[in-house]
Parts: structure tokens; C-alpha cells; sequence
């Protein structure tokens, strides 16, 4: 061969033998060597890795595989594989959640499960420990924290006692926490029913011979009883309970014939008379009584006298029909007259503490101090309809409180005022009560005139002339700014003006509370603008209505001046409503 030529321009060799000659660099020189010299050098061996043992390669490095692995060499180029065998294999191909080796060479995912009675979450493991719990039942039984009896009502259990009937049934220990329960029957008990009891019943010869012993004899059909050593039948009956030997009696009216056979008691006396002592014990028979005749005693020894009705009565009482001191008798129209009638009257103070009427009350109830009273009436299935109770309200301070027996509000009577209430239907406690409101001692009236000195905070005026507006002036609906007024308009209303019933428009509500909301200067405010909690302040003005409109988004807040609206700090006016606010007393406001 000539010029350069490549190695696999080379002709193939055959197999080796170790013997053939290779040429080799060595520190810089070019030397000979052979095949065999070639596989024995340490440095051709230690970077090689096999599979097992391979003949040529003496200080190679090989992989080996322990239990639970494999190796796999899929040749020259390929690749070296690990591979799992046994139970590593199965534990890698199971399923998530808690395993199990379930052979030597298997795993398999196991769950909690439990049975009735508990409940478990979480019973595989995968989203955390599995937490095991009791059944509503069993919780619901576990919370119980009382000893004793329990009894059960589907999921619920409460703690149960057994107790007896007194006077019939004794129980110890009737709710188990020191022993079972003993239930006996006590001492001298009561039977209870209507019906009838029945004793132990049995032949002659089933008797058993004990003192105090009671049965039903079924030979001799009698009740009987063991006594002082000896049977002896009980009461009276078909067969009779024994034989009476002896009767005595004195005494005059009674006597007794053959006592010592057959007693036969005889009573005598007159027919339709009565029967008296006429001795310490002597009976006598009074004459015979006249029909709807009244009986009056004769004195000790004597019969009693008789007399008719009517005037033979009245008589007989020592007084006269329907004189003065006399007797009152209804004439024949049912009616009844005298010169006056005067009812029950009382004064009380007033205090903290309700008065609770009943039908033996006073009817007239003059209440005086101050503070306030609450009465309650009767029941009114007590009463007869039309009943009457008076309240009268001399407190300088404070009402009467009026309420039926069901405490629902009959009427308050202001100081100074007088009210009635009348019965109008009893059929149960509470009953129906129509009340009278009476003028205070200040007002005064004539044909033409009508006088009352106080405030007048709203009316109605009856009058039919629809072409003119009356104009009545200031006559004190109250103070603050303008100059309050009532005017009567054509529907003849009578309403008290503020600033002479001026209107304000588009107002915004200000603040939080009373002390920065937007203070009302107008009879007729319209507030167009109602931030989130935002509010208005009524004037202080007395007996006049203010209105209020609220055209905007949000809820207002309405404040007194001081005092409350409706018994509250404030009043919610919703959104696109209106409302009108009056003082009726000082700091107590209502809408209206």
C-alpha cells in the first residue's frame, strides 16, 4: 500500500489473540506493544462500567443489582437501565393514599372505615391525618353533663328522673346515679280512678290466715277478712254480713220498735213542718210551713215561726219597703229608686308599682303626686258588662297608665286629666273597655263660646263655609323661630305654621349625629342630597308639624333638638318618603 490511507481503508482483522503488535505513543515516542499488553493497562480499565463481569476488562467496574432491583442493557449504544421488581415495583404503580404490603412481593392503598356510630374525614390520608368523630347521636349523647337516665327522641337526649305519684308511688334513686331505681308503693296509699278496686279472690281452702288479711271468698261470694285469729265476713250483701241484736234510741220523735229482733225505726212528725230540739235532747215537729214562707227561730224550746213573702217579710225584719233605712225591693219594671248611689272611691300616690285591679275594687281612683302610675283592670270575665272605672290624674307630673287584664293599653291619662272606661264585651280576660275622656277643671263652654286656656296642638274645624280662610293667630302652639300661628284653610284643618310655612329645596344632609346634622329652618324641607349616614335636626319648636322629604339616594337621619322621636334617638326616613314631626311635650317628638 502506498501513500496515506485511513484506518478503515484497513482490511478487517480476524479475532484477536493478544499477541498482535500495536504501535503506541509513548512520552513522546513512538513504540510497539501488544494487544494483550493493551487490556491488561490499568489505565484502558478503570474508566469502564458493565453490567456484571466482562472477560477482558479485569479492573472494570460493574453494577450489580440487590433485592428489590433489576438491570437491563439493551447492548452496544444503548442504554443501562434500573428497574424496580417486587414490592418497590407495586408501591410505585399503586394509588395515593395510606398502603399496605399485602404480600412479599405487593403494596395495595387501604381507607379508614368505620362503622355506625362514628363518622371519619379524610379516610385515605391524601389531604391529611384522618381525623375519626362520633355521629350526632353519639355527640349529642356525649354532651350530656348530668348523671342518671337518659332517653333518647331520634338525635336528641336529655337526662330523664322516674318519679312517683304521691301518696300512690315511692322511687329511690329515680334517676339511676346511685343504683337502679327502686320503685314501691307507699305507706298508706291512695288508690286513685273511679272505677273500683279488686282484692285478690280465691276458694275456701286458698285462704291464707293472716291478720289483716282482706279477699273475695269464691265459695261464699262475700268479701271477708283475717281478724284477731278468725275469718269474718265484710258489709252487707245478697248473703248478708251478719245479724244486728240490739237497738236503743230516746229522744221523742225517734223510736225503735222490737230492738232486740228486727228493729224498726220510726220518725215522726208533721208533714211540711221541721224538725227542732224542743229539749237538750228531745226532737219536736214545728207546724206545717206555708209555701215560700221564711222560717224565723222562736228561741231556745220553741218552734220555728213562719211568714209569707213581701211586705210579711220585710216585716218580719223590722224595717219597711223602700223607706228610708228600709229594705229596696225592684217595683215591677225591674227598676230601682233612690236618692243617690255612691261609689267606692280611693286615693293613691303614685309610685313604681303597678296597681292591680279585681272585681272587689274601688271603682274611683283619684291618683295624686308625681311620676306616672300603671293600673291593670280586672278580669274582665269577673265582671258584668257595663262596669265603670274612673281615673282621675292629680299627679303635677306623670300619667295614668291604663291597661286590661292581658296588659294591652287601654288609655293614658295625662295630669290634669279624667277618663272612664266601660265594659262592652267580658268573653275573655282582656275583655273590650270603650273609653271617656273628660275636659280638665280649665275649660269652659257656653252655647257660643268655647274657652280653654292651654295649647291646642292639632284640631278639626267643622265648618261648612269652603270660600274663606279663617285666620285664627298666634294663641301659643309653641316657641322658637318665626312666629307659630294656626291657620284654618278651605278644608277647615286647623295647623299650626312655622316661619309662616316657608319651604326649603335642595338641602343636603350634614354630619353623623345631632350635633352636626343640618339644622331645619323651614316648615317644608325637601332634602335632595343624602350621603351614607348623613342626617337633618328638627327646629325646637312645640305643637307645629315639620315636614320632611327625602329625594335622595340614601336613608336620612331625622334628630330632636333634644328629647326623642317615637322613643328613639333619631328616626330613619327612607329614601323618596316623607314625613311629618311634632312636639307634643318638651323633648318628646312623633312622626306622623
Amino acid at each position: 500500500m502506498s501513500g496515506q490511507v485511513t484506518i478503515t481503508q484497513l482490511p478487517t482483522a480476524a479475532a484477536l489473540t493478544g499477541l498482535e503488535a500495536v504501535p503506541v505513543v509513548q512520552n513522546g515516542v513512538t513504540v510497539q506493544t501488544t494487544a494483550s499488553a493493551l487490556a491488561g493497562a490499568g489505565a484502558l480499565n478503570y474508566p469502564f462500567l458493565t453490567v456484571g463481569t466482562t472477560a477482558g476488562l479485569s479492573q472494570a467496574r460493574y453494577l450489580s443489582a440487590s433485592a428489590g432491583l433489576s438491570l437491563s442493557d439493551s447492548g452496544l449504544g444503548g442504554t443501562l437501565t434500573i428497574n424496580m421488581t417486587g414490592a418497590g415495583s407495586s408501591l410505585n404503580a399503586a394509588g395515593t393514599g395510606m398502603i399496605v404490603k399485602d404480600s412479599a412481593s405487593t403494596v395495595t392503598t387501604r381507607q379508614i372505615a368505620v362503622g355506625a356510630g362514628m363518622t371519619v374525614s379524610n379516610a385515605t390520608g391524601v389531604s391529611g391525618n384522618p381525623t375519626l368523630g362520633l355521629s350526632t347521636n353519639l355527640q349529642n349523647l356525649s354532651s350530656l353533663s348530668s348523671v342518671g337516665l337518659v332517653a333518647g327522641n331520634g338525635s336528641t337526649f336529655s337526662e330523664v328522673t322516674i318519679t312517683g305519684t304521691a301518696g300512690q308511688i315511692g322511687v329511690s334513686s329515680g334517676d339511676g346515679s346511685s343504683g337502679g331505681p327502686a320503685i314501691s308503693i307507699v305507706s298508706n296509699p291512695t288508690l286513685p280512678g273511679t272505677g273500683g278496686v279488686i282484692v285478690p279472690s280465691g276458694t275456701t281452702a286458698q285462704r291464707s290466715p293472716t291478720n289483716g288479711t282482706v279477699r273475695y271468698n269464691t265459695n261464699t261470694n262475700a268479701f271477708e277478712g283475717y281478724a284477731n285469729g278468725a275469718w269474718v265476713n265484710l258489709g252487707s250483701g245478697a248473703t248478708g254480713g251478719g245479724t244486728v241484736t240490739s237497738v236503743s234510741f230516746t229522744g221523742g220523735l225517734i223510736s225503735v220498735g222490737t230492738p232486740t229482733s228486727t228493729p224498726a225505726l220510726t220518725v215522726a212528725g208533721t208533714s211540711g213542718g221541721v224538725v227542732y230540739f224542743s229539749g237538750g235532747s228531745t226532737w219536736a215537729s214545728s207546724a206545717v210551713l206555708a209555701a215560700n214562707a221564711l222560717v224565723v227561730g222562736g228561741g231556745a224550746g220553741a218552734a220555728p215561726a213562719t211568714v209569707t213573702t213581701g211586705t210579711g217579710v220585710v216585716t218580719a225584719l223590722g224595717v219597711n219597703t223602700n223607706a228610708a233605712s228600709g229594705i229596696v225591693v225592684k217595683d215591677a219594671n225591674n227598676n230601682i229608686t233612690a236618692n243617690a248611689y255612691f261609689n267606692g272611691f280611693t286615693s293613691v300616690a303614685a309610685s313604681g308599682t303597678q296597681i292591680t285591679l279585681t272585681a272587689a275594687s274601688m271603682p274611683v281612683y283619684l291618683v295624686t303626686g308625681s311620676g306616672g302610675q300603671v293600673i291593670q283592670l280586672p278580669n274582665a270575665t269577673t265582671l258584668p258588662l257595663g262596669t265603670i272605672f274612673s281615673f282621675n290624674n292629680n299627679q303635677s307630673s306623670g300619667a295614668i297608665t291604663v291597661n286590661n287584664n292581658s296588659t294591652t293599653l287601654v288609655v293614658s291619662v295625662p295630669s290634669g286629666g279624667y277618663t272612664t272606661v266601660v265594659l262592652t264585651t267580658n268573653g275573655t280576660a282582656a275583655g273590650t273597655w270603650d273609653r271617656h275622656d273628660q275636659t280638665p277643671s280649665n275649660v269652659s263652654w257656653s252655647t257660643n263660646t268655647f274657652s280653654y286656656p292651654g295649647t291646642i296642638t292639632s284640631a278639626t274645624w267643622n265648618s261648612t263655609n269652603s270660600t274663606n280662610n279663617y285666620f285664627l293667630g298666634n294663641i301659643g302652639v309653641g316657641t322658637g323661630k318665626g312666629s307659630p300661628a294656626f291657620a284654618l284653610d278651605v278644608n277647615g284643618t286647623v295647623s299650626a305654621t312655622y316661619n309662616a310655612g316657608s319651604t326649603a329645596t335642595g338641602l343636603v344632609a350634614l354630619g353623623t349625629n345631632l350635633a352636626t346634622a343640618l339644622v331645619l329652618a323651614a316648615q317644608y324641607n325637601v332634602v335632595s342630597t343624602t350621603a351614607l349616614s348623613t342626617g337633618v335636626a328638627l327646629p325646637s319648636v312645640t305643637g307645629v308639624k315639620i315636614w320632611v322629604y327625602n329625594a335622595g339616594t340614601n336613608a336620612l337621619a331625622v334628630y330632636p333638638p333634644s328629647g326623642t322621636v317615637n322613643g328613639g334617638a333619631s328616626f330613619t326616613l327612607a329614601t323618596t318618603l316623607k314625613a311629618q314631626f311634632v312636639q307634643v311635650a318638651a323633648g318628646v317628638w312623633y312622626s306622623v
